[in-house]
């Protein structure tokens, strides 16, 4: 897939403390793309990739390290016509997760689904952020930093440039990353500790699914305001 151009970035850092005593910095790099899957006045795709740099003693701070990415796709429903239904909405379309969540939130016409009425008022936005993934890598796992990370994100992405800016409602669908190790905990309780997880960032859930099934495979959708 040829690399896709380039349509805003923002690099920023903040400090952090965890439990164990852990200081230093964590660094955060946003890019803001054209969409390789869909129309781009409808959707654009925002990638953040973010590090870490320990104080030691002394004052000065270590090496950089990589501690996780996410991957998440900016969606203004009034972007293009039709496009919002007829790219997101349509199901006879190939699968994709951002597809999926968006038809388990809104039906093909693009109206909330009746079950989603005490979620209403988020859903009833112009823009939505799906965020797809949301990885830590295994070594900064179970420290905090993902708590951490999670709402530096949340924060810097209303200080992109416009019109890329964004504050609203995100939406995500937890689930587990394929090929790690987890200790031999079923794909349940895997997706019920990423739930516990986001509920601490604020999120809450909308929907209980189980992405995992052979037939009738449904997700778990939650979402938070921004």
């Amino acid at each position: 897939m040829a690399m896709s151009e380039e349509l805003a970035n923002l690099g920023s850092w903040e400090p952090y403390t965890l439990a164990n005593g852990e200081q230093g910095k964590i660094i955060a790099d946003i890019e803001v793309t054209a969409h390789p899957l869909y129309n781009n006045s409808m959707c654009v795709w925002v990638e953040a990739i973010f590090g870490k740099r320990i104080l030691l003693e002394g004052g000065d701070y270590g090496p950089q390290t990589e501690i996780g990415y996410c991957i998440a796709h900016l969606i203004d429903k009034k972007g293009a016509a039709n496009a919002f239904k007829s790219e997101l909405l349509n199901a006879s379309l190939d699968y994709t997760e951002t597809r999926k969540v968006m038809q388990t939130l809104y039906n093909a016409a693009g109206a909330r689904r009746p079950q989603f009425r005490d979620f209403a008022n988020m859903l009833a936005v112009d823009r939505i952020l799906h965020l797809d993934s949301f990885i830590m890598h295994a070594h900064s796992r179970g420290t905090g930093l993902g708590s951490i990370v999670l709402d530096l994100f949340h924060r810097l992405m209303g200080q992109l440039p416009d019109p890329y800016a964004f504050s609203g409602t995100v939406v995500l669908s937890p689930g587990k990353v394929e090929g790690e190790d987890y200790g031999g905990k079923s794909d349940r309780d895997i997706e019920t500790g990423l739930i516990e997880f986001y509920e601490k960032s604020g999120y809450v859930l909308f929907v209980r699914g189980y992405r995992y099934a052979e037939v009738g495979k449904s997700l778990s959708v939650m979402g938070r305001t921004i």
